[in-house]
C-alpha cells in the first residue's frame, strides 16, 4: 500500500518502521547466534566491559547527560531512577551520587555480579541492582507501576520495540530518556577486520537508529526531546587480549574456525606497537527525554 504524508503522524507507522528497520539492518542479518547465546556472550564479556567503561574511559560521555539531566531539572536529591540494561554501572553509579535511589537492571547476571562488586567495595546504600531481562519484567506485578521519577536505557538492546518502549512509559512517573546510536560509529579495527573476514562493508553497530523511538514517541503525543553527544574514546590492551577480544566480538557472526583467529591474530600483530594494540572509536548518539505527563 502506497504511504501518504498522514501515515507519518500514525503511531503505527513508525512501529512497524522501526521493526522492519531492526529486523532488516545488516548487523542483525549478519548474527548467527540467538538471544540466549548473545545473552552468554555479554557474560562473558562483562569483566572486559566493565574495564573499558570504568571512570575515565566514559568521564565525558556521561556528564554530558548527567549535566543534560540537570539542565532540565531532571534530577534532585530525591529521584528515584531505574537504570534499564545498567551493565557494570556506567550511569548508575554517578547517579546514585546525585540521587535518592537507583534501581539497577540488566539481563547477564555477570554485568549484575560486576556492579554488585561496586556498590559493595564503595558502600553504596542505595543501589538496587536486578537481573532481569527487561522484556520479562509484569510491570503491575512487580510494583514498579509509576514508580520512578526517570526511567534510562541507555545504548541497550533491551528497549528494541514498541511495547519495551512503552514499558518503560508504564514505569516512570515523570521523566524517561533513550540513548542510542545517531549515525554509526567507527571503529577502525572492527571495519578493517569486518571487509578483510565478510568481503563488505561493516554496517555498523546499530540496529536503527534514534529516529524511529524519537518519531514514534511524538506521534504517541509526548513531545520528546533530542540532543546529541559526540564521544570519543581510544581503548588499548596487551596483544593477547586484543585478539580474544575481537575473536569473542566476531564470534556474534561467524564461528572462529583457525583461519578465522589467524587473520584476526595477523591483524592485531601487525598493528600493535610495542605489544599494545589500540581501538580508537568515534560515535554520535542522540539521547532523547521526554515526560511521561506531556501528553
Amino acid at each position: 500500500m502506497k504511504q501518504t504524508i498522514d501515515d507519518l503522524n500514525q503511531p503505527v507507522f513508525w512501529q512497524h518502521a522501526w521493526e522492519k528497520a531492526r529486523k532488516s539492518s545488516k548487523t542483525e542479518k549478519r548474527k548467527i547466534r540467538d538471544n540466549k547465546e548473545v545473552m552468554e556472550f555479554w557474560n562473558r564479556f562483562a569483566p572486559k566491559y566493565e574495564k573499558r567503561h570504568s571512570p575515565g574511559n566514559v568521564d565525558h560521555r556521561v556528564q554530558g547527560v548527567l549535566d543534560m539531566f540537570l539542565q532540565q531539572q531532571i534530577l534532585n536529591g530525591e529521584t528515584a531512577v531505574l537504570d534499564i540494561g545498567c551493565g557494570p554501572g556506567t550511569h548508575a553509579l554517578p547517579l546514585a551520587e546525585i540521587c535518592k535511589s537507583v534501581t539497577a537492571l540488566d539481563g547477564a547476571g555477570e554485568m549484575c555480579l560486576e556492579l554488585e562488586k561496586k556498590v559493595k567495595e564503595k558502600n553504596i546504600g542505595n543501589i538496587k541492582v536486578l537481573h532481569r531481562m527487561w522484556e520479562d519484567v509484569d510491570i503491575k506485578k512487580e510494583n514498579m507501576l509509576k514508580k520512578f521519577d526517570l526511567v534510562l536505557a541507555s545504548m541497550t538492546t533491551a528497549v528494541c520495540d514498541y511495547e519495551t518502549l512503552d514499558k518503560m512509559n508504564q514505569a516512570s512517573r515523570n521523566n524517561c530518556c533513550l540513548i542510542f546510536w545517531a549515525q554509526n560509529s567507527s571503529n577502525q579495527a572492527r571495519k578493517e577486520l569486518w571487509k578483510i573476514l565478510f568481503q563488505e562493508e561493516d554496517p555498523g553497530y546499530g540496529a536503527a537508529s534514534v529516529i524511529y523511538p524519537f518519531n514514534l514517541l511524538f506521534s504517541l503525543g509526548y513531545y520528546p526531546e533530542m540532543r546529541y553527544i559526540d564521544s570519543e574514546w581510544t581503548y588499548k590492551e596487551p596483544v593477547d587480549e586484543a585478539i580474544e577480544s575481537l575473536c569473542r566480538s566476531f564470534w556474534l557472526f561467524t564461528e572462529i574456525t583457525p583461519y578465522i583467529k589467524e587473520t584476526i591474530t595477523s591483524y592485531v600483530q601487525e598493528k600493535a606497537e610495542n605489544n599494545i594494540f589500540s581501538q580508537k572509536t568515534k560515535a554520535r548518539l542522540g539521547v532523547v527525554t521526554w515526560s511521561v505527563n506531556a501528553g
